[in-house]
């Protein structure tokens, strides 16, 4: 037996319009990527032990760097100094912000733990029936 590790790309975090996504843990984390670019990677690893396997569950998160929030309109506003009307009318929609990278937030730990209980409970042997038990 040998140790093996699977990785996701990044993916972006679920926002509090996405209810049916589970990738933002805890209130702070969904609110978090509602109002910022955040994106998660995972990478698990599993490795074999005497007794069964070590899982190991690590999660970068990361903030987009963008020189200046998307929907900001501040600069926009252009005074006329000429004479005259624009003849010409200009583009309304633009290309989206050159994105300059991305800012390491370190880990995830609420998704990280909520990852590993996951794993556990579908690893987990199923429990025996017990006997009923009396009703006084």
């Amino acid at each position: 037996l040998t140790e093996g590790f699977i990785e996701t790309p990044f993916q972006v975090g679920a926002t509090v319009l996405e209810p049916q996504r589970n990738d933002s843990v805890g209130s702070f984390n969904r609110w978090q990527s509602t109002l910022q670019s955040i994106r998660r990677r995972a990478l698990v690893g599993v490795q074999p032990t005497a007794g069964g396997y070590a899982i190991r569950v690590t999660v970068a998160k990361q903030l987009e760097d963008l020189p200046r929030p998307e929907g900001a309109s501040s600069g926009a506003a252009v005074l006329l100094t000429g004479g005259g009307l624009p003849t010409e009318r200009q583009a309304t929609n633009r290309p989206a912000a050159y994105s300059a990278g991305w800012i390491d937030l370190g880990r995830d730990e609420p998704l990280e733990q909520e990852m590993l209980r996951r794993i556990r409970e579908r690893l987990a042997a199923p429990a025996a029936p017990s006997a009923p038990r009396p009703v006084f």
